[in-house]
């Protein structure tokens, strides 16, 4: 019997391995980037219906988005009191049913701050706006149509 020659096994092992692994990763397909969509803002005074026409699309925008379940989506409601801003941030997360993630971030005058995460379970029409349903804490959502 022959010897072996560890030192020249090792080396083509590893360039045999390193071809394997890295041909393959190659022709492996990258994953698809998630498209994000911003559908744009929605700004109420207190409870009051939105005065901006463009509010009408930005909530249609989002409705559509959610119907086909378009993963990256996002649409966001500002809401202006006398010394508060509420900001909340709606994103499509895809799945089956579709996943609703948010976050609200609320300023206080002169300088509190918080922000809070929660998720939505189901975005419905009601009375010409949209309705996001239990949503943690925060409970239902509605989001007015423009008047």
């Amino acid at each position: 019997m022959g010897t072996i020659d560890f030192p020249r096994l090792i080396v083509r092992a590893g360039v045999a391995w390193s071809l394997a692994f890295f041909g393959c990763a190659a022709n492996q397909a990258s994953p698809t980037p998630i498209q994000s969509k911003n559908c744009g803002t929605v700004s109420v005074i207190a409870q009051d219906a939105p005065t901006d026409r463009s509010a009408l699309a930005v909530e249609q925008c989002f409705q559509a988005a959610y119907r086909a379940c378009e993963a990256g989506t996002t649409m966001t409601l500002e809401t202006h009191g006398t010394d508060v801003l509420s900001k909340s941030t709606f994103t499509l997360s895809g799945g089956s049913p579709c996943g609703i993630a948010g976050v609200t971030e609320t300023t206080i005058v002169p300088n509190r701050h918080s922000t809070v995460s929660f998720s939505c379970n189901v975005l419905s029409e009601k009375n010409g706006g949209l309705l996001l349903t239990a949503c943690g804490r925060a409970g239902d959502i509605f989001i007015p149509p423009p008047s």
